[in-house]
């Protein structure tokens, strides 16, 4: 059976899905195939929580163009809701806390001098993480930032209900290996399948260092993260994350998840004892005292591997020589807040914007 596509988007994790939303907003009777070549249950978009964090990963700074990212990810996460009907973006707030060993007097006039938007974060002084955070004072001796305008996200649930609303916004949902893909003739081969496509949009993470189209050429670094899950009824309810070069959430009323080890060398993509024994040690130390094992009921860990620019930032835009093939990429830890943003841009210059991908285009890293 063949069938034909305006567009055809590989890849269902945030990059993907965004994706969807941007084109059929900007063309809602156009034809649009997602395909999901390996599961839904895997890649880094199905770590089992994630933050929607404005914040640079280790220091007092906020990212560039935050407030549009943010009111961006808002628009296309905002009124998603779960199975029992409540809001996915319900659970607000991040305590950011200064890193052992760093100069906390530093970080608190280098966050001063940030230009953090009005009500967005404020400073809390070591004395006053107790009785302000709830959290006991040895997670945070130096004391950090707490990031108002942020939230603690359940990924399986943000994802399943992003599916859902491009199922609805008429694009077909095909979960199926991919046996090939020839992009000559615009052409794209599953068992029982064949899809003609006009537009094909590579949303697929990893995946980019198999296939040789951008790979060959792209300067990018994958890096291995890893996380675990705890049930337990021995920690406190948890009224924010903590995050000091990991992180640390409340999933539901006794699960909690904690993350992760960046491993920029890796020999494989399971998760392993060396990364629990990481993971353990880390949810002590964003904690603040140990937690024995005897208390906890069990343990589940995930793996994945993320994809990172140079500069951090997204790496959209077109192949240089084959027509009609477009990449999303490159956003690391941050797909939840530059994903809807960077499919919005790349669907733009797919029709005709030229300025549109900005200091996002991904030809500034053409390899030499």
């Amino acid at each position: 059976m063949t069938v034909n596509a305006d567009f055809v988007v590989i890849g269902s994790g945030l990059s993907g899905l965004n994706s969807v939303l941007a084109i059929a907003k900007e063309l809602p009777k156009t034809s649009i195939i997602l395909i999901e070549p390996h599961s839904v249950t895997t890649g880094a978009s199905s770590a089992p929580m994630g933050l929607l964090n404005p914040s640079t990963s280790r220091s007092p700074n906020i990212i560039e163009d935050a407030e549009s990212l943010l009111d961006q990810a808002i628009a296309n996460y905002g009124e998603l809701r779960n199975e029992e009907n409540e809001l996915i973006l319900a659970k607000k707030g991040i305590f950011k806390a200064v890193p052992l060993g760093e100069d906390a007097p530093k970080w608190k006039q280098k966050y001063h001098k940030t230009a953090w938007p009005d009500g967005w974060s404020e400073w809390v002084e070591a004395k006053d993480v107790e009785h302000k955070l709830e959290m006991h004072k040895e997670a945070a001796p130096n004391g950090g930032i707490l990031i108002h305008e942020s939230w603690v996200v359940p990924m399986a649930k943000l994802r399943s209900a992003l599916i859902k609303k491009c199922k609805a916004l008429t694009s077909h949902f095909i979960e199926k290996p991919i046996e090939k893909i020839d992009v000559t003739k615009k052409e794209i081969y599953l068992k029982n399948i064949s899809i003609k496509y006009d537009n094909l949009l590579l949303a697929n993470g990893y995946d980019i260092f198999i296939d040789t189209y951008f790979s060959s050429w792209l300067t990018a670094h994958p890096i291995k993260g890893q996380m675990l899950t705890i049930t337990t009824s021995a920690l406190p309810s948890f009224k924010i994350a903590i995050t000091n070069s990991g992180y640390l959430g409340q999933l539901s009323e006794s699960k909690y998840a904690v993350g992760s080890t960046y491993e920029h060398h890796f020999s494989h993509l399971k998760p392993d004892d060396d990364g629990r024994d990481r993971l353990i040690k880390k949810s002590q130390h964003l904690l603040g005292y140990e937690l024995p094992e005897k208390n906890i009921d069990s343990f589940n860990q995930w793996t994945a591997v993320r994809v990172a620019s140079k500069d951090r930032k997204p790496l959209i835009g077109k192949h240089p020589q084959i027509e009609g093939l477009y990449l999303i990429n490159g956003m690391a830890s941050k797909g939840l807040i530059y994903a809807p943003t960077a499919a919005k841009h790349l669907v733009a210059y797919i029709l005709g914007d030229k300025k549109a991908l900005k200091n996002w285009d991904l030809q500034r890293y053409l390899a030499k």
